[in-house]
């Protein structure tokens, strides 16, 4: 089993490079921190009695990472990509039952019907 820490920053060198700080957004996105922004997270990391900017949420009383199991981490990414890769296929698949659906209910209207056994197309005796 091997372990990944994330690396920390001292709250004073968080206020004194604010500019260099980043902040993710509701929708995941990361943009560069306000000062105003630096200021509070830093506030309530003295709040806790932390010596640093917590990076992450598995922290020690002081604040720094405590380790992440990465064998651990690479299992979660395959669990997210496959869960991506579900949803595209049940929208994949969705789209190609309405699609098939479709194909098969406009042969009908033309007078044709799909023998099961033979495996071909057939035109039907009604609209011959």
């Amino acid at each position: 089993m091997s372990t990944t820490y994330h690396c920390c920053i001292t709250l004073e060198g968080a206020l004194n490079n604010w500019q260099f700080m980043t902040t993710t957004t509701s929708t995941g996105r990361k943009r560069h921190s306000t000062l105003k922004e630096v200021q509070e997270a830093v506030e309530e990391a003295r709040s806790k009695g932390y010596e640093v900017l917590p990076p992450c949420d598995n922290v020690d009383e002081r604040g720094m990472c405590k380790g992440h199991d990465t064998d651990l981490l690479k299992l979660n990414e395959t669990y997210e990509k496959l869960e991506h890769k579900i949803a595209y296929l049940k929208h994949a698949l969705d789209s190609t039952e309405t699609k098939r659906s479709s194909f098969f209910e406009r042969a009908g209207k033309k007078g044709y019907y799909l023998d099961v056994d033979t495996r071909k197309w057939e035109r039907s005796k009604e609209s011959n």
